[in-house]
């Protein structure tokens, strides 16, 4: 149907004071079931908890570097899995009475559910913790609300605890595990030691050392016995030509001889010394001897004088001789020496390479024991930096959790309220009939406007008959409009003190 909007809504009156009781009917049924939906709608009271996780306490100064703090931002970020966590809601439903020991684990389970649906975990800012619980009844909301608070609280401070506890512990076991690797280690470098008492701290440079000792006496050693053989040459070969000598020389011209050689030496003395000088008043006994021997000698007849008598009596070739005794003497000392320099040397090398297996033992030993014991203090002051922060969680101090809103009682139900229900139910009242009216003006196959007959039958209007109505028909029609108006006021105004009085609890 096509028209002007103002004959249209002409028509759809017009179609509603025609159906005026059906209009009625539905609009008393429509409030009856906004009034029946506003009483069977569910209410629902939220209340709600707001925790502060502090960054740092008053004790946090004094305790810095001796006590570990938890990670907050952490600990704000897990509080929805510990607080949907079945321990602590099936904790909740216990302390608030709805389970007990003998409840079918079920029947928990399903309790826990329930409970786990009503509550809303949020983090509203930086380190705030924010817990709704949302129940029909606002006193039990409220209890419980403080009770999830509570646990909450509670089992964070455990979980605190048992990390803290849990680390001490590992702590405490490492550091008895290097305290027995220490000992052990101590007992074979003392073991080794003992067994080897040539391995020292810097053994092996002190065999070094007494190898390159041995090594400079050798050569010394190896020098002074090649002059002494130089020496022994040379005084064979002085021998020789003494003997020579000897051969041509008279007894009488060696006394002569020896007595020049022992004045030049007197002469010399006297140019420092006086007469009376020990060495000055023995070489002139030995000239005076020699002298007088001299005088012997040339007495005697020169076939008397043979080779062999004058070379025992040569006093030269006794002192070469005896200088010959005393090198050979000497080369025999020196190749004892250097025999036994030698044996040291070679005793030396074979200890070096035996203490320098062992010194890699022992410096194996030894920096593992150095290594240890680093690690075994530095987990000394772990371990005691663990109890004070077990302590201190023992204590409550470790984890500062405060109530930054507490849990409140609420006064108003959550979600549309009555007055939202009563205004809903006049406008669909209203609306419902108003739209099935015109719905049935538009698929009514009757014509309706003047209008219509050239669109529909191609025919021309003359003229329109309006209807006449007599007086009694128009009373008739006024009375029944009007009752149908004040029951329809009436509805409204029973619904009104219906939704009225829920408002204010009476029903």
């Amino acid at each position: 149907m096509n028209g002007p909007i103002d004959q249209i809504l002409r028509l759809v009156l017009a179609e509603g004071v025609r159906r005026k009781w059906a209009v009625l009917a539905v609009f008393l049924s429509l409030l009856v079931v906004g009034t029946l939906v506003t009483f069977v709608w569910p209410r629902s009271f939220t209340s709600s908890v707001t925790l502060f996780v502090e960054e740092q306490s008053i004790i946090d100064p004094l305790m810095e570097g001796r006590a570990v703090r938890p990670d907050l931002t952490s600990q704000a970020q897990n509080a929805r899995e510990v607080i949907y966590g079945r321990t602590l809601l099936t904790r909740v439903l216990t302390d608030a009475g709805e389970v007990g020991d003998d409840t079918p684990p079920l029947a928990v389970e399903q309790a826990a559910e329930r409970l786990r649906d009503r509550i809303e975990v949020t983090t509203p800012g930086e380190n705030l913790i924010r817990i709704a619980y949302s129940d029909h009844d606002a006193e039990h909301a409220f209890q419980v609300t403080k009770l999830i608070a509570e646990a909450f609280r509670q089992e964070m401070l455990a979980n605190q605890r048992a990390e803290s506890n849990a680390a001490f512990r590992f702590i405490d076991a490492q550091v008895r595990r290097y305290e027995g690797q220490l000992r052990t280690t101590q007992e074979q470098i003392d073991a080794l030691r003992k067994r080897y008492p040539v391995v020292e701290v810097n053994a092996a440079e002190q065999v070094g050392a007494r190898m390159g000792e041995l090594r400079r006496t050798i050569d010394t050693l190896e020098q002074s016995l090649r002059e002494a053989m130089v020496r022994e040459a040379s005084l064979q070969r002085q021998l020789s030509g003494e003997v020579q000598v000897s051969a041509v020389l008279s007894r009488a011209d060696q006394y002569r001889a020896r007595i020049a050689e022992l004045e030049g030496r007197l002469e010399q003395l006297r140019l420092n010394y006086h007469d009376t000088y020990p060495d000055i008043v023995q070489l002139r006994d030995q000239i005076s001897a020699l002298r007088a021997k001299a005088q012997e000698a040339a007495a005697e007849p020169e076939g008397q004088q043979g080779p062999s008598v004058s070379l025992r009596g040569n006093p030269v070739y006794q002192d070469l001789q005896q200088s010959l005794y005393e090198v050979r003497t000497e080369a025999a000392t020196i190749r004892a020496r250097l025999s036994d320099a030698r044996q040291r040397y070679a005793d030396a090398t074979g200890q070096a390479e035996e203490v320098q297996a062992l010194q890699g033992q022992m410096d194996q030993l030894t920096r593992d024991y150095a290594v240890n014991q680093d690690i075994y203090q530095d987990l000394l002051r772990r371990r005691e930096n663990a109890r004070v922060s077990m302590n201190l969680d023992n204590q409550g101090e470790g984890l500062t959790l405060r109530v930054h809103e507490p849990a409140f009682l609420p006064q108003r139900p959550d979600g549309p309220r009555t007055r939202h229900f009563t205004v809903a139910t006049v406008l669909v009242g209203a609306t419902v009939p108003a739209g099935l009216l015109l719905v049935l003006v538009g698929m009514s196959p009757r014509v309706h406007m003047p209008e219509q007959l050239p669109e529909l039958y191609r025919m021309a209007v003359v003229g329109r008959l309006p209807r006449y109505r007599t007086a009694a028909e128009r009373r008739r029609g006024f009375l029944s409009l009007s009752i149908a108006g004040l029951l329809a006021v009436f509805g409204v105004i029973v619904l009104l003190a219906v939704m009225l009085a829920r408002a204010e609890g009476g029903l």
